[in-house]
């Protein structure tokens, strides 16, 4: 059982939890009961507590609403991300202008004027001073500009910045641990692996040929154990 927080002490029952998570995630509990297959009734129970639901019933309640069934019975900390829908056009707004910003700071970078970049991407140089001006711009011609500066999307994504960015990158993070292995995955999410995680972490931070240096040392020593177990065998 994980140490309980605040947040955790506001939903301490499995009623709570439940409506939580389902009005978090937006749902109500018409498409709720869609999604997971139990009757509306019998989830206003549940949320009411009323009743209690059986083991196979949370595991498709947790599928439906995308949450671990650990952290809808209480055993591990609910991590969900909200965004209040009325901030969005705001936000909408902020990252046209953002995407803009990083645009422009691109093409001062390649030392190219807006009617060298417009030839070169088949666009207007009127359009471009628009879209880097926080105008907002198409995914087609924003690849097009991604292509010609040698962007990726994930320089031009806020991920883990405010609400949406939080969202986007345990969205993200969740999709590149699901393309391990499945040993090395299940590995990864034991709690006993965090110290040699935490190693690999600081060993990816050294310099290249620190890191080289480093290899070799370990197997220098290696070659020495194999030498000093065969002499003593002998």
């Amino acid at each position: 059982m994980h140490e309980p927080t605040a947040h955790d002490e506001a939903l301490r029952s499995l009623g709570a939890r439940l409506r939580y998570v389902r009005e978090t995630r937006g749902y109500t509990l018409a498409q709720c009961a869609e999604r997971s297959r139990i009757p509306v009734q019998r989830l206003r129970s549940y949320e009411e507590e009323k009743a209690e639901p059986s083991l196979p019933e949370i595991e498709a309640i947790a599928y439906a609403l995308n949450v671990s069934v650990q952290a809808l019975v209480g055993e591990a900390p609910l991590l969900l991300h909200t965004t209040k829908p009325e901030n969005l056009a705001q936000w909408v707004k902020l990252r046209h202008q953002i995407i803009g910003a990083l645009l422009s700071k691109a093409r001062s970078e390649r030392k190219a004027t807006l009617k060298e970049v417009a030839q070169a991407t088949d666009l207007k140089p009127a359009q471009l001073r628009r879209i880097e001006s926080g105008q907002p711009v198409s995914l087609s011609v924003l690849q097009k500009l991604m292509a010609y500066y040698g962007l990726t999307l994930e320089q031009l994504l806020d991920l883990g910045v405010g609400h949406i960015g939080e969202a986007q990158l345990h969205t993200w993070q969740c999709e590149q641990l699901a393309r391990l292995e499945p040993e090395l995955r299940k590995f990864v999410t034991q709690p006993d692996a965090a110290p040699y995680l935490e190693v690999a972490r600081r060993l990816s931070e050294l310099p290249a040929g620190t890191l080289g240096a480093f290899v070799q040392a370990l197997a220098h020593l290696d070659a020495l154990a194999l030498v000093q177990s065969s002499s003593a065998e002998r």
